[in-house]
C-alpha cells in the first residue's frame, strides 16, 4: 500500500524512473522503515470494514539517530534497494547525509513516512492519522518532525502546526527537500 501511496513522490520519481522498478524498490524501502519504526516508534494503519486504507510510521523520541547495529538490520533492504537503480544511489547517499546533518538533535517524535492508499487520498485519511500523533506529542510536551519532497504537503502538514525549518538541495537533479518542525501546543 506504501509503494502505492508513494509511486509519484518527486523524490520516489527522481530516485527510480522507470515505474515498474519503481513499485518494487519501494515495497523494498518501505518495508526497511516499517520495521525500523515498529521496533524503533510506532506503525499505525488506518482501516475500513478490513481494508488498510493508510500508514503512518514515526520513530519515537532518541531514536532518530541509529546506531551501527540497528543500521546492519536495515541494511539488506536497503542495500536491495539501492542496487535496483543503477546510477542513482551515490545521489541518493549525499541526499540522506544532507539531510541527516541538519536532522534537529533534540528529542523529537519524527514522522518518517505517511502514505494513503491512492483510491482514498484526499478523505481524510491522512489528517487522522497526522492529527493522532501531534495529539499524542502534545500530551508528552514533544516536538515533532518531519521532511517531505511534495511541496504540496507544506500547506497539508501547515495545517497541523508544522513550520519549514530548513531546505535541502544537495544534488541539482534531485528534488528539493523541506524539512518540518512542530513546537507542541501547551
Amino acid at each position: 500500500m506504501l509503494a502505492r501511496a508513494l509511486h509519484d513522490d518527486p523524490f520516489a520519481t527522481w530516485f527510480v524512473p522507470d515505474p515498474r522498478r519503481r513499485a518494487r524498490t519501494l515495497r523494498l524501502i518501505e518495508w526497511a522503515i516499517l520495521i525500523d519504526c515498529q521496533r524503533h516508534g510506532e506503525v499505525r494503519g488506518a482501516f475500513s470494514h478490513g481494508q488498510l486504507l493508510g500508514v503512518t510510521a514515526w520513530l519515537a523520541p532518541g531514536a532518530h539517530r541509529p546506531g551501527v547495529i540497528r543500521r546492519l538490520r536495515q541494511s539488506p533492504q536497503l542495500i536491495r534497494a539501492l542496487a535496483s537503480v543503477p546510477g542513482r544511489a551515490g545521489d541518493a547517499f549525499r541526499v540522506a547525509e544532507a539531510e541527516r546533518h541538519i536532522h534537529p538533535d533534540e528529542a523529537h517524535w519524527w514522522l518518517v513516512v505517511v502514505g494513503v492508499d491512492p483510491s482514498h487520498q484526499g478523505t481524510g485519511v491522512g489528517s487522522v492519522m497526522v492529527e493522532s500523533l501531534v495529539s499524542r506529542a502534545d500530551t508528552e510536551g514533544a516536538p515533532t518532525y518531519l521532511r517531505t519532497t511534495n511541496e504540496a504537503n507544506l500547506a497539508f502538514y501547515a495545517r497541523f502546526g508544522f513550520e519549514v525549518r530548513d531546505e535541502v538541495r544537495s544534488v541539482p537533479s534531485a528534488p528539493p527537500m523541506w524539512l518540518l518542525w512542530r513546537k507542541p501546543k501547551a
